[in-house]
């Protein structure tokens, strides 16, 4: 008797692993949390919606810093401050960056402190080659997952505008969010 399998035989042993496969696959993430089931039920907001208006302003904290002395983070009292979130995999976050940029460039002569936040975990070659290429002069804080979820930001990318009292006067997750630098301009008029 031949032992050997037959071309039948093989073809129906690979039929099944191709579907316990599939099978392990959507298991596997499902488990991971990657189901289609919308953000809010897997304990995450549906929206990104940071700090409302009139929110106190956490103390903004980061494993390191690079591009500036960790002692411009803080504000001095009655500065605005624009905070930047984002993540240097996100593409999103560097077709952004340019608007920040502007921004940066027509506010910090009056005083305006930028400082951006990253959850990249360490500071590392592509972070600080990803804000040489993209030419960011602001300070920016890497490993700020904990800082980033008291600013309620549940993705790569937002923005936020501490008024003189050091409330949260402006962000991007608002439908009637408008354009950062009007928010700046009103910011700094305020008193």
């Amino acid at each position: 008797m031949n032992n050997c399998p037959t071309p039948k035989s093989v073809s129906a042993v690979f039929f099944q692993m191709r579907y316990v496969s599939v099978a392990l696959i959507l298991g596997a993430l499902f488990a991971l949390g990657c189901d289609n089931a919308p953000p809010k039920s897997r304990g995450f907001p549906a929206q990104n919606s940071p700090l409302p208006v009139g929110s106190e302003m956490p103390t903004l904290t980061a494993k390191g810093w690079v591009n500036r002395s960790p002692a411009d983070v803080e504000p001095a009292d009655g500065q605005v401050q624009v905070v930047v979130v984002w993540s240097t995999g996100c593409g999103e976050c560097r077709k952004r960056i340019p608007e920040v940029k502007e921004a940066y460039e027509a506010f910090a002569p009056q005083g305006v402190r930028f400082v951006g936040l990253s959850e990249d975990p360490e500071v590392v070659t592509d972070f600080e080659d990803t804000i040489k290429k993209l030419e960011i002069p602001w300070l920016n804080g890497y490993g700020t997952f904990e800082t980033v979820q008291k600013l309620n930001v549940y993705t790569t990318f937002a923005l936020l505008v501490v008024g003189r009292d050091g409330r949260v006067a402006w962000n991007n997750g608002s439908s009637d969010s408008g354009k950062l630098t009007d928010a700046i301009q009103l910011a700094l008029v305020q008193k």
